[in-house]
């Protein structure tokens, strides 16, 4: 399935707001919606701003492309991601390296998850945030509990 997503045009950016709202939504925060544009850009509608859970949700597309690394790569942020980072790092109480490992546990723990929204946002074009959770709780039944 995962090789289908990434044949696909917009694959890249499904799989990048699908780590995006995994993330938001095993941490706890609400999640509206997710959704790519016809333009080729993705967006995933997160309510609230919490500094100690911001740094794992701005990073987690970077955990899936290289969450074999033990630090973050350089340079492999969007923009707008990096900004969010920079914020919640600095507002909140974290350090990067414990932000990326907490990442890339949990894009491992969540990969089903994230490959279905993926899947599912490719075939939609917009996935709401209840939607999601409801993938999210099936997909990963393992770590079932943490999901709030």
């Amino acid at each position: 399935m995962l090789a289908e997503i990434l044949q696909h045009e917009q694959g890249r950016t499904a799989l990048h707001e699908a780590c995006h709202a995994v993330a938001a939504v095993v941490l706890g925060l609400r999640l509206d919606r997710v959704l790519l544009h016809a333009e080729g850009g993705g967006r995933a509608d997160v309510a609230g701003y919490d500094p100690e859970r911001w740094p794992v949700i701005a990073l987690a597309p970077a955990a899936w492309a290289y969450g074999d690394r033990d630090e973050v790569p350089g340079g492999v942020l969007s923009r707008g991601d990096a900004a969010e980072l920079e914020r919640a790092l600095r507002d909140g109480g974290r350090t990067l390296q414990d932000a990326w490992d907490e990442a890339k546990a949990l894009v491992r723990a969540y990969r089903p998850a994230i490959v279905e929204v993926a899947r599912r946002l490719l075939e939609a074009g917009e996935l709401d945030g209840i939607v999601v959770r409801r993938i999210t709780e099936m997909a990963a039944p393992e770590v079932h509990s943490h999901v709030a």
